[in-house]
Formats: structure tokens, sequence, C-alpha cells
């Protein structure tokens, strides 16, 4: 449905790079272990990974609303009728 490739993904790993590697580094500075600085890492990561998956459920789903070919005002994705011009949607 949707190609995520060249700057989009470059952004999305860069970001995860920094959410994991921020607090991996800060653990290494005060001394941590290598299995805390990897704890530390994935920790990190957790809130990113909610983001990533928000983000592929809403491009999924598509946009909430459509143009309204008649008069291109913005309704609701299941309208059957325009609420402004009347204009009756045909079934898809």
């Amino acid at each position: 449905m949707y190609n995520i490739g060249g700057p989009e993904l470059v952004l999305i790993l860069l970001i995860g790079a920094v959410f994991g590697g921020i607090p991996a580094i800060v653990t290494w500075r005060k001394g941590g272990s290598g299995a805390r600085i990897l704890g530390t890492f994935l920790f990190g990561l957790i809130p990113y990974v909610g983001w990533v998956g928000a983000w592929v459920v809403a491009l999924r789903t598509g946009p909430p609303s459509k143009k309204c070919p008649q008069c291109a005002e913005d309704v609701r994705r299941d309208a059957k009728v325009c609420r402004y011009c009347q204009h009756h949607f045909v079934a898809a």
C-alpha cells in the first residue's frame, strides 16, 4: 500500500538511534556493564516502537476524510451524501 524508503527510512533509523543511543551512552559513561548498556538501549527504544507502530496504523487507515468532487469540501470518509452540496457518492 505505502512504500517507505529513501529519506523516510533514514529518518526512522536516525530517530531510533537517538532514542536508544543516548541512554546507552549515558550508562556507558557512568561505567555501566555491557548488559546494563544493552538494557538501557532497548528501554530507550520502547516509546520509539510505539510511535512507529502508531504511524504505520495511520498510514494503513488513510485520511479520515475525502473531498467532494462537486464542491471540494472535506467530508467524512464513510459519507454517502455531501453535507454542503448534497452530492451523492457512488459506493466503491
